[in-house]
């Protein structure tokens, strides 16, 4: 049996991959994520803020329910919390 690999898109319909960067929305926040893994329905997403691990280190969401992050402000941001 092959595994049939699905194209996932964000709300805009540009391609998602793993390590892209993605805005969310989880319980009534406006979050930015990395996705981390994604399965054939869903994406893994891990926050970067630190305040916001307070319950559960990662979310699953559907792809159409984020949008890509890109551009300097973007990055800005990304490299300001992500901590690493």
């Amino acid at each position: 049996m092959t595994k049939v690999q699905t194209e996932h898109l964000d709300i805009l319909g540009q391609p998602l991959a793993e390590g892209n960067y993605v805005a969310v929305c989880h319980r009534n926040q406006l979050q930015v994520c990395q996705i981390t893994k994604i399965n054939p329905k869903m994406m893994r997403v891990v926050p970067i803020k630190k305040e916001y691990l307070w319950r559960r280190e990662w979310h699953l969401i559907y792809s159409h329910q984020s949008i890509l992050l890109s551009g300097p402000d973007a990055l800005a941001y990304i490299l300001t919390y992500a901590g690493t």
